[in-house]
């Protein structure tokens, strides 16, 4: 069994940082802690890894912006989890499909790079 990955929103630096950079841990109730002990308080919404990688080999997290082709249309929707299942979301607010269908590119991700979406999702 792998352990949980996720990655943190750093409110200071303005920037993600994954869960073995900083040595996070989660709390049974889902608490943010630091395992030197001092305050996460600068650090915000967990984004869970979804075991997937992009077409580069890059990991793709929840609140990951990524694009992909399919019938001759090219499509940008962020990464998220509903129903068991890891989704591309879609401007409209649809879940379009099961992650393990297209050849996702991560482009970004919804805290540093929401700009990216058509529109907000």
């Amino acid at each position: 069994m792998r352990g949980i990955k996720f990655r943190v929103w750093d409110g200071v630096e303005r920037k993600s940082h994954p869960s073995n950079q900083k040595k996070f841990a989660l709390r049974s109730d889902g608490a943010l802690l630091l395992i030197d002990g001092s305050s996460a308080d600068r650090y915000h919404i967990p984004q869970f890894s979804t075991g997937f990688t992009d077409v580069k080999g890059k990991e793709i997290y929840e609140g990951d912006i990524v694009r992909y082709s399919t019938g001759g249309h090219t499509f940008i929707e962020k990464i998220s989890f509903d129903g068991g299942a890891w989704h591309s979301q879609s401007k409209t607010g649809m879940f379009s499909v099961v992650l393990t269908y297209h050849d996702y590119e991560v482009v970004g991700n919804t805290m540093e790079n929401i700009d990216l979406l058509p529109n907000e999702v």
